[in-house]
């Protein structure tokens, strides 16, 4: 804090799986006034739900970077994701720094592995019931939602992509990020072990920290 006029503070959030960019909402309220919380619409939802939804995390990295360069160009910024948005984060930052622009002040992530630990994982393939079954288990999805029909046939195809994006994701190997990475995790997260979260610190040359918080994949909202 004793770096950083906090008035002119941005954490530009990058939403996770399914989700919008209202997905943070309850975040501004404990951030207060004086760190600006700047949020994003992806392809296929909200506002923009009528534009075809991608399938490659470089796409969507791609589609935001206008806008986050605008926002970056503004003062000190600081980059935040939970689940694929962490790695949506992670490579946004090394694209705006490619650009020239400013590392971000520090880069927070939450509940995914470094990109130096891929998915295994194939839930983008599974049969709809399936896939279902997955969401259940990875909690985070209202269970009304989930036995809504109509509600499903809205989300399941967004989920789908994210998934699709996430789980085929293979990062490029390229230099260490010069700004420190704060990372965090549930300690009953079964999709982020220990060492998925640890392995974060090879990213950057900068600090790094860990902090663990009761709760699953999803601890960010309890």
């Amino acid at each position: 804090k004793g770096h950083v006029d906090p008035q002119q503070l941005r954490l530009i959030a990058f939403q996770f799986a399914g989700s919008n960019r209202h997905a943070y909402r309850l975040l501004q309220r404990e951030l207060g006034r004086h760190i600006e919380l700047c949020t994003f619409e992806l392809p296929g939802r909200g506002r923009r739900h009528s534009e075809p939804l991608l399938t490659d995390l470089r796409l969507l990295a791609a589609d935001v970077l206008p806008s986050l360069v605008e926002c970056a160009q503004r003062g000190p910024y600081a980059l935040f994701g939970h689940s694929m948005g962490s790695q949506l984060a992670c490579l946004t930052a090394r694209l705006l720094i490619e650009r020239g622009l400013p590392p971000p002040r520090c880069l927070i992530v939450s509940a995914s592995p470094a990109p130096s630990r891929p998915l295994l994982t194939r839930r983008h393939q599974l049969s709809p019931n399936d896939f279902l079954e997955a969401l259940r288990t990875l909690g985070g999805c209202p269970e009304e939602l989930l036995n809504d029909p109509e509600l499903v046939d809205l989300f399941l195809p967004v989920l789908r992509a994210d998934f699709h994006a996430l789980e085929t994701y293979r990062a490029d190997a390229g230099p260490r990020l010069p700004c420190p990475i704060t990372m965090l995790r549930g300690l009953d997260d079964g999709e982020v072990s220990r060492a998925d979260a640890e392995a974060w610190q090879s990213e950057t040359s900068a600090g790094f920290a860990l902090h663990d918080f009761p709760g699953g994949h999803f601890f960010l909202f309890d």
